[in-house]
């Protein structure tokens, strides 16, 4: 290469960083409340690999913000369409980059959540320590960064990845929301279950959302494909029960996946659907004899059944529900997870396993009082089914959940809210408690 091309290239390369440079001063002076795209080299030139650097919005008309929309995650605590998108040559090739700051403070009172992020009904304190009836709490570890690349959009071959992150780990660490890969009709990596209605769960500033939600994030492989009003998904999942041990039984490594399914027919022009779902797992555990040393594997059978969707009415007003029975699938439903019930000892063979009936569900209204403003309320239960063959008086029977909030986009990377949350968790023995929270939130995506 001679002397003057390296100096074009030199030239050109200071022109782009110049460019770039006028474009964020420009953002961070703009004023209107306007959404634009900012398109810098219009067309590329031989040497150029790359054509455009553009910032999108929320709820952007231009078509990079339907080419990322197609591949990101689809419920309310995710991030927004990426402000900072840069487009290959020939627009075959898209790289996203974005996020949010998320920040919130929030008061619990008569019974207190021990979690800013998380309303976890489950968590309740079922004693308090005397005075600690209330709890100032400020959070921002739900801020969020992704990155995401879309390969031939509008084309049969397709293909997208999508990595996302918070600062929920420990000590603010971050911590893995999804990293998945898209081809065509398959996803592989992590990401949401199959068997969660993304698009069914309502607005809140609480991380968590409805007790009763079936929100699982798991590894993937599944295959979704839509015709017209009709869509259809399978998949195969990594398997992780979440049961109780005692000395006749304990853990092993599992062999067969979840099988997560669904069915959902759409209508109208509001997003209005509704979806059927099921789920079939196995779960192997390691069965000893009462009387003797001997020991083999055992399996287990668990499945569920769900109902989920939406009706919008207008543009004013949306329905969301959920309802979902199974059993062997506690670990499924959000506030029950953890609570290792997905089996349990058999109080009339210990050596045995058995796998709880478990239903919960939410229903949620949606009010769009403006263009920028928005309320929201949702009620929400799960609920553990005993009998004479499960039952501990301190166990985790069930629990409620109701969230009342209102939100303001400001601009369209700015929403500001504020919420109620109440709750209440109950054990075997009836024995009950519950725990409320007035929070605010602050939340800029870019």
């Amino acid at each position: 290469m001679n002397l003057s091309m390296k100096r074009k290239k030199l030239i050109l390369l200071g022109c782009k960083c110049m460019a770039l440079a006028m474009l964020f001063t420009a953002m961070a002076t703009e004023h209107s409340q306007a959404q634009s795209v900012t398109i810098i080299n219009k067309m590329p030139t031989d040497e150029e690999d790359v054509l455009a650097i553009y910032s999108n919005g929320y709820n952007g008309d231009s078509s990079t913000s339907i080419i990322f929309l197609e591949s990101s995650p689809a419920h309310f605590n995710s991030p927004d369409m990426p402000r900072f998108s840069i487009i290959g040559k020939e627009k075959q090739y898209y790289l996203g980059i974005g996020g949010y700051v998320k920040a919130t403070v929030g008061m619990d009172f008569e019974g207190v959540i021990d979690n800013p992020t998380y309303f976890t009904t489950a968590n309740i304190p079922m004693t308090e320590t005397p005075g600690n009836g209330a709890k100032l709490q400020y959070s921002a570890a739900t801020t969020n960064l992704f990155m995401h690349f879309v390969g031939m959009p509008g084309t049969d071959n397709r293909f997208s990845a999508y990595v996302n992150a918070n600062f929920t780990g420990s000590n603010n660490t971050p911590k893995l929301q999804y990293a998945y890969v898209m081809y065509r009709n398959f996803t592989i990596g992590y990401s949401t279950s199959l068997f969660t209605d993304v698009n069914a769960g309502p607005p809140t500033i609480d991380q968590e959302g409805p007790s009763g939600w079936t929100f699982v994030r798991t590894y993937v492989l599944s295959y979704k494909r839509n015709w017209d009003n009709i869509g259809f998904g399978i998949s195969a999942e990594m398997p992780n029960p979440n049961p109780t041990y005692n000395n006749f039984t304990h853990s092993v490594y599992q062999r067969i996946p979840d099988i997560p399914a669904y069915v959902q027919f759409m209508w109208g022009d509001y997003g209005s659907r509704v979806r059927l779902s099921g789920l079939l797992r196995n779960m192997m555990y390691r069965q000893y004899e009462l009387d003797a040393l001997e020991a083999k594997n055992h399996n287990q059978m668990g499945y569920g059944m769900q109902l989920s969707g939406n009706i919008g009415l207008g543009n004013m007003i949306t329905f969301y529900y959920q309802g979902t029975y199974g059993k062997g699938i506690t670990s499924y439903f959000q506030d029950a997870a953890g609570q290792k019930l997905d089996m349990f000892p058999n109080q009339k063979a210990l050596n045995e396993l058995v796998t709880p009936e478990a239903w919960g569900g939410f229903v949620g209204l949606q009010f769009n009082i403006t263009e920028r403003v928005f309320a929201s309320a949702t009620y929400s239960q799960v609920r553990v089914l005993s009998n004479d063959r499960f039952y501990e008086p301190d166990y985790f029977k069930g629990s409620q959940y109701f969230v009342a909030n209102m939100f303001c986009r400001v601009k369209s990377n700015m929403l500001f809210g504020i919420e109620y949350l109440w709750g209440k968790r109950q054990n075997m023995d009836d024995g009950s408690n519950t725990a409320n929270r007035i929070q605010t939130v602050a939340r800029f995506n870019f």
